[in-house]
């Protein structure tokens, strides 16, 4: 997919980042290193507006909706998987070409493109999807170690990492104030994952485990 290049005086791509969780806030940072590519805003939730950013992201707009950004080219969406699809629609049906990096496998990740497509279509407006890590750049890996190794046999095996879907849920969980997970392989060799959790002042512990 190619996006139009902006309309601003640097003629430079202007992405903006929807979602500024771990991910979001790693996808603001990056952009703001790029020499092609400028951060036009950040774009968060109302109840998020006012907790302080970064002074590294002082003079970057932060507004709760992009049609508050007047010169935009594109979205990143770096928000949970289960609001993916809504942001989407909202960012397509408003012109805004987007870019969703949404970690899906199989039939999930497909029901999910055929999801995507169905908008982009509907209102022809591009998008881009499986843009992450996997589906994505981990896809390019595996390529190039066929590519390698083409007569030998690859296997490749999944891990957790301390922030990856078991944590972002467990953070929005009222009461959590961080979270971590692992995980632990059983001597008939099933895999099990624990979640971590640090309560806010006057958490209820009990209450949080429920949720979760």
């Amino acid at each position: 997919m190619v996006i139009p290049k902006g309309r601003n005086e640097k003629n430079t791509i202007r992405i903006g980042v929807v979602g500024f969780g771990k991910v979001g806030r790693a996808c603001a940072e990056l952009l703001l290193t790029s020499k092609d590519v400028d951060l036009a805003a950040i774009v968060r939730r109302l109840d998020s507006l006012a907790q302080p950013l970064p002074e590294v992201f002082s003079k970057i707009p932060v507004v709760s909706h992009t049609a508050q950004v007047h010169e935009m080219d594109a979205a990143l969406l770096c928000v949970p998987i289960d609001q993916v699809e809504g942001a989407a629609h909202d960012c397509l049906q408003h012109g805004l070409p987007i870019i969703e990096c949404a970690l899906l496998h199989g039939e999930a990740f497909q029901a999910h493109r055929e999801a995507i497509d169905r908008f982009a279509t509907r209102f022809d407006v591009p998008a881009l999807v499986g843009a992450g890590w996997d589906p994505g750049a981990l896809s390019v890996m595996r390529s190039l170690f066929g590519l390698l190794a083409p007569e030998g046999e690859s296997e490749m095996r999944h891990r957790v990492a301390a922030s990856l879907h078991h944590t972002a849920m467990a953070r929005r969980v009222a009461g959590v104030k961080d979270a971590l997970c692992t995980e632990q392989v059983a001597a008939n060799g099933t895999r099990q994952r624990y979640v971590y959790v640090e309560l806010e002042k006057g958490g209820d512990a009990d209450r949080v485990a429920a949720e979760i």
